[in-house]
């Protein structure tokens, strides 16, 4: 866990955020309260940071499990008073955490053909889609996923004081109380809402766009924006191992289907790049695939010697 040579909080201040962090969880108008205890000495602030990331820390999250169900609210077996005295306590007992303002940050990648599960500190849901990588950043004030490659889909643990911000390359998408997906694509980025409602902010633009339930919003690399219906599903098709085209290009189909294959496939033919193609398919069926390629565009697909497929040319 991150250590600090600096003095420690008071405890008095470690109980009181102890205290502010149950109150939160169980009590959404209390904000202004709170707001006005944070502004009252900034140490409360530092306080309550250093709680929050025992809280959020996966030596706490494993040691005691029971203690973090009680904070949500998930059991109501002891005190509230004690369970903040005691979670204070695991902060200054041993300078298990040190004063600095506590952030996280952490890695995840799921590799060729996998999707992988993660469950975030905060309760939050966060799948992965083969081939994806993302950094995950906790503050006192935010989270936020920086997605790196592939695709992640989140449902959220709401939680007023802190916003939830998925990034990638330029294009920031703030959670409202939702489920939501992310995807970069070969010319852009995707944003599907599964539920609730996000707010969408390109990098060309200050404006933020909302966007619902049940719409997708593609945003190709110049910031330009379009609006599709996404309909009734509850989480994106490669979640049921499926890949759905509806109009994608040829080259971002190749993408796609690319993050399952242990045998690559290769475009030949730049003239093919752009095709639109639609249809369902298997993630893991390259061969199906592969014989629409072939029926829809006219172009040869052979098989390499060193193994793959080449597409044209």
């Amino acid at each position: 866990m991150p250590t600090s040579s600096a003095a420690p909080v008071e405890t008095h201040r470690l109980e009181q955020a102890a205290d502010w962090l149950l109150r939160l969880r169980e009590d959404q108008g209390c904000e202004t309260e709170f707001l006005d205890w944070l502004a009252a000495d900034e140490r409360n602030a530092v306080a309550y940071d250093a709680v929050d990331g025992a809280w959020s820390s996966p030596t706490l999250s494993r040691a005691d499990a029971k203690t973090r169900r009680v904070l949500l609210g998930q059991e109501r077996k002891l005190p509230a008073r004690s369970l903040a005295l005691g979670l204070a306590l695991c902060i200054t007992v041993g300078g298990a955490i040190g004063v600095q303002s506590q952030k996280h940050d952490y890695r995840y990648a799921a590799s060729n053909g996998r999707i992988e599960f993660v469950r975030l500190d905060d309760g939050s849901s966060l799948y992965l889609d083969a081939r994806s990588v993302v950094q995950v950043h906790y503050s006192l004030f935010g989270r936020s996923i920086e997605l790196q490659h592939g695709s992640a889909f989140v449902d959220v643990q709401h939680e007023w004081w802190r916003n939830f911000t998925v990034s990638s390359k330029g294009v920031a998408v703030r959670a409202l109380g939702t489920r939501y997906s992310v995807t970069q694509m070969v010319d852009g980025q995707r944003v599907s809402v599964y539920r609730g409602r996000v707010g969408v902010r390109a990098a060309q633009g200050n404006l933020e766009q909302s966007l619902n339930a049940g719409k997708t919003l593609l945003i190709n690399a110049e910031g330009r924006v379009e609006e599709r219906d996404l309909g009734t599903r509850p989480s994106p098709d490669w979640m049921r191992g499926r890949i759905e085209l509806d109009g994608d290009s040829l080259e971002q189909a190749i993408a796609q289907f690319n993050r399952y294959s242990r045998e690559p496939i290769v475009l030949a033919d730049p003239t093919l790049r752009r095709i639109p193609l639609s249809g369902g398919f298997e993630a893991h069926d390259t061969t199906a695939f592969l014989k629409a390629v072939e029926a829809i565009t006219g172009a040869h697909v052979r098989r390499e010697a060193a193994g793959g497929w080449r597409i044209g040319g």
